[in-house]
């Protein structure tokens, strides 16, 4: 039989080390955030369309220019460069893309870009790329 001073010092514990606590609390089940489908489809035809302007432009001037009724007004082009879609996967709100990239090295003056394999997240406003950032890259 447990005495009251017992009780009391179990109950003045488990007041000061909430931790112990949580082992006999039943967890509550989170429902899963349930996103907008039609809003992922059209995060994924604008970094297509993103791309492929990119894809078709010769010049970075070009690029600014074909691509900037897509880009909220702001928008900092990441580094390395992003240069073709391999691939687009929306995640909740954002999409991450899988592309070619081209970064600019000064180690060889004959060619003065490298080709890099990289990895972007990006987020949306709306109808427009608000922000891409580089998640990773390397040598292809």
């Amino acid at each position: 039989m447990i005495s009251r001073r017992e009780a009391i010092t179990t109950a003045a514990f488990a007041a000061l080390l909430p931790g112990s606590a949580d082992a006999c609390q039943i967890s509550r089940t989170h429902r899963a955030p349930v996103f907008d489908k039609q809003m992922q489809e059209k995060h994924l035809r604008l970094v297509a369309r993103f791309f492929g302007a990119i894809d078709k432009a010769r010049s970075f001037e070009e690029i600014e220019r074909s691509t900037k009724s897509m880009l909220r007004a702001g928008f900092q082009w990441p580094g390395p460069q992003p240069a073709k879609l391999l691939e687009a996967i929306p995640v909740g709100d954002l999409v991450i893309v899988r592309s070619r990239a081209i970064e600019e090295i000064s180690e060889n003056e004959c060619n003065r870009y490298a080709v890099l394999h990289a990895y972007y997240s990006v987020h949306f406003d709306h109808d427009l790329i608000a922000l891409m950032n580089t998640i990773s890259f390397g040598a292809i």
